[in-house]
């Protein structure tokens, strides 16, 4: 977190190690059932995206260990992955789909029949204030659209995929370049799975995943069943969705319990990115996650006296007075500024006299 106070600039920077005193919650605790892995009365596998399902069977023997046969039959592959369960509640022993079997797979109006506000919503605009937006992927019938969750993930996840750059950052010294698009894309990935997987979709509200230039906001009906300070940490986890998240899981699409979360803030630290936001309540969880470097967001908080200066030392990496010079009214005005910057640690310095240059302070 950035705070500007008075013209001076204090950085806390959040990490499993020390966390600012607002995300050291309280542990939460729930007593409601998991729905996903509630039974259906009456559905066929005419209700199901075959498709969708096989594409899922593909990631699974690519991205596990499985050992998946080509001509299982889908509901024989269905049982073995948990979504097809035998009911034990009568003598008849009727092997059933689960909930989530539906939710993941399942065609979008036999969905809507049980999931009556069942709605996955991905936009992406320059801004949130614009009013239209450059694309959108949304579930529904139409053609060409997600039906589930799995499909919505997987065309979520491609615009994502293509979206993010392999934009750069600088390193803890301040000196080189280094590639953060690899990095960012693991977070994101996780963040999407972390929100499919922990929604509470008996809500009567909505998935929605908004990207925009400098941050996406992710944002699913349901509190966050640990607190916020164990989910920075990792270690534990209680699932809202527990198949659901196996799904994921088994396919190497998501971490396993507890760890998501500890590698989200993992990498973003690792990369010198500004800290995530966490807010949940009752009602809904939103995460955003921002996909510029600490030392841009620094640059849109300092001083005004300062940016010029910051901007164009973080563009060449290093620069020595000589290329900071045309900034300046005057030799004595510029190495006040770079003085007063060196002074507050925004700056670092390497060399001596005219063989000086000068370079981003990454906080600590």
């Amino acid at each position: 977190m950035l705070k500007a106070d008075s013209g001076n600039l204090e950085y806390k920077i959040a990490s499993k190690n020390r966390l600012p005193k607002s995300l050291a919650d309280p542990v939460i605790t729930f007593t409601d059932t998991d729905i996903d892995s509630e039974l259906l009365d009456n559905f066929t596998l005419e209700d199901f995206n075959l498709a969708d399902i096989r594409r899922y069977q593909a990631d699974l023997a690519t991205n596990s260990s499985d050992n998946i046969e080509p001509d299982e039959s889908i509901e024989s592959f269905l049982e073995r992955v948990g979504l097809i369960q035998t009911d034990r509640s009568t003598s008849e022993r009727t092997k059933k789909f689960t909930k989530a079997a539906l939710l993941l797979f399942g065609n979008y109006e036999a969905i809507t029949s049980v999931f009556r506000y069942f709605f996955l919503d991905f936009i992406v605009k320059h801004q949130p204030e614009d009013v239209d937006y450059i694309d959108r992927v949304k579930t529904s019938s139409e053609l060409g659209e997600p039906n589930n969750i799995y499909s919505f993930f997987n065309h979520v996840w491609d615009k994502l995929d293509s979206r993010v750059t392999n934009a750069f950052n600088i390193s803890t010294d301040g000196k080189t370049r280094i590639d953060m698009g690899s990095g960012v894309k693991r977070v994101l990935r996780e963040a999407l799975v972390n929100s499919l997987v922990h929604a509470d979709y008996a809500d009567d509200s909505q998935i929605k995943i908004s990207m925009y230039d400098k941050f996406i906001e992710l944002t699913n009906p349901g509190e966050m069943r640990v607190s916020t300070q164990s989910f920075i940490v990792g270690g534990s986890s209680i699932a809202r969705n527990p198949k659901i998240f196996n799904v994921f899981v088994r396919a190497k699409l998501g971490e396993h319990t507890g760890s998501g979360g500890r590698r989200i803030f993992d990498t973003i630290t690792q990369f010198n990115l500004r800290q995530p936001d966490i807010k949940s309540d009752i009602s809904k969880t939103t995460f955003v996650i921002w996909l510029v470097p600490l030392v841009t967001t620094i640059a849109d908080v300092i001083d005004d006296r300062y940016r010029p200066t910051y901007l164009k030392v973080l563009d060449l990496e290093q620069a020595s007075f000589r290329q900071l010079s045309q900034l300046y009214e005057s030799s004595y005005h510029g190495h006040k500024i770079l003085k007063e910057m060196l002074d507050k640690d925004l700056l670092g310095k390497t060399g001596a006299n005219r063989y000086t240059k000068y370079y981003i302070k990454i906080p600590k």
